[in-house]
């Protein structure tokens, strides 16, 4: 076709598609140029992410560095501490008990006076080193509480007629106010409890010179299945300032340096009590004014509990020393260590029971399968055999001739809570931490003896 300029219609043709042809163009160039400029900017993206994720990978590293080498360190602290406790524990085990059976032979005034002093420092060593042990656990995660049934009356009783002792040495009135709602089984950690209760009396009868110390205790029951444990501790001791008071709850923190070296203690109790109270859903508090005495509230809650009807009968030491007495029981202690033996053995010979003693394991198994013993105390490190193979050995040999379960309870300065539950796992019943004193063996022993009469 002729396209030529002379024809007007063709021209204007040939005008409108050679501005599309050139409009095109343009705007495939400019799309050209926005996809570059699109594919460079992408390219910087991808490369600014490459870098993001080389940094955040060497932060990971470094995270899972960090925290292997945190690791470490708390299971090299928890080695330490199981280390440590059983080697403090062990030989501290053996001088208490060993000063007990001393102040229970003829003595002369002198003589008694000064067992009295050896046995109070041995029982501050023993507080302190629990309380190191306590606080490590809380520090670590691994303090854990023992759920079992108990008898609350029991509890303030014992508490009452201990913490009695110290504060007629005194001189001072202890008064104890627990009313009817506190005549409950409830399910918890009755040594934990005892713990808190032990922590805010002691320091209400330390730092109180003249009056009285008042506990009060009552129990409410929140429904579900909830009791909410209430306790008020009243003094009329020296009281303590508010700057002071900031500084209770932390741990080795004394209320005052000149208070600290007067009555001594770690700084350690009311950090611990309040733990356990946190732990149990509930919380500790402090009211105090110089010169006007301290007010000591804390509050736990447990869950409520049948009374366990095999058990009732020993949830007191009478009721355990009555039941001891009540037959000829045999009792094997196991331990390798000599005076171990012979604490226990001390402990146990008021009661007129028959005590057999093995040196490792394998001598327990073997009196175990001759003399059919009513009752083991177990201890764990020993030569030839441990105690946890020794009770795996009796459980199986018990299991394939149809033989009464026996009760075995750990006695070892080994007190970490991985390690009780090995113990737990491994078949023996409980566990009772070195040094141990003669009523808390006694309950331990009647609670399960009372099942197997």
């Amino acid at each position: 076709m002729d396209v030529s300029p002379d024809r007007p219609v063709a021209r204007r043709r040939y005008e409108r598609e050679r501005t599309a042809r050139l409009t095109a163009e343009q705007l495939l160039e400019a799309k050209s140029r926005e996809l570059y400029e699109a594919n460079v900017r992408l390219k910087e993206q991808a490369a600014a992410l490459e870098i993001a994720v080389r940094e955040r990978t060497a932060e990971a590293e470094a995270a899972a560095e960090a925290r292997s080498r945190a690791e470490a360190a708390s299971d090299a602290k928890s080695s330490f501490l199981a280390s440590m406790s059983h080697e403090i524990r062990t030989p501290l085990h053996g001088v208490l008990g060993m000063m007990s059976a001393l102040d229970s032979t003829r003595l002369s005034h002198e003589q008694r006076d000064l067992v009295e002093a050896m046995k109070e420092s041995g029982c501050i060593l023993r507080t302190v080193v629990n309380d190191i042990l306590d606080i490590s656990k809380i520090e670590a995660g691994q303090l854990e509480l023992n759920q079992k049934a108990f008898y609350l009356p029991s509890v303030l009783k014992s508490l009452k007629h201990h913490h009695g002792l110290s504060a007629a040495a005194k001189g001072l009135t202890l008064i104890f106010d627990a009313e009817k709602s506190c005549q409950r089984w409830i399910l918890g950690d009755e040594f934990r409890l005892r713990q808190v209760f032990g922590n805010v009396l002691s320091n209400a009868i330390k730092f109180t010179s003249d009056g009285s110390v008042f506990l009060k205790a009552h129990v409410v029951d929140e429904g579900g299945g909830v009791l909410r444990l209430d306790v008020q501790v009243e003094d009329t001791g020296i009281g303590i300032s508010d700057y002071a008071k900031q500084r209770l709850f932390t741990p080795f923190a004394q209320a005052d340096p000149k208070i600290a070296h007067l009555f001594g203690g770690s700084g350690l109790g009311l950090t611990i009590s309040r733990s356990i109270c946190e732990m149990m859903d509930g919380r500790i508090s402090l009211e105090s004014e110089p010169g006007c005495g301290t007010v000591a509230n804390f509050q736990v809650r447990f869950a409520v509990a049948e009374p366990p009807e095999a058990r009732a009968n020993c949830a007191d030491l009478e009721s355990a020393e009555a039941l001891l007495r009540a037959k000829d029981w045999t009792i094997l202690v196991v331990d390798d260590s000599a005076v171990n033996r012979k604490v226990v053995t001390h402990f146990l010979k008021r009661y007129e029971v028959t005590v057999l003693e093995a040196e490792d394991g394998a001598q327990a198994v073997d009196l175990w399968r001759r003399a059919q013993p009513d009752f083991i105390l177990m201890d764990i490190n020993m030569p030839v055999m441990g105690g946890i193979a020794a009770a795996l050995r009796i459980r199986e040999e018990a299991a394939e001739s149809d033989e009464a379960r026996i009760p075995i309870v750990a006695l070892t300065a080994n007190a970490m809570s991985h390690q009780v539950n090995d113990y737990l796992e491994a078949g023996l019943d409980a566990h009772i931490a070195k040094p141990v004193g003669r009523a808390e063996l006694v309950r331990v022993i009647g609670s399960f003896l009372a099942v197997a009469r």
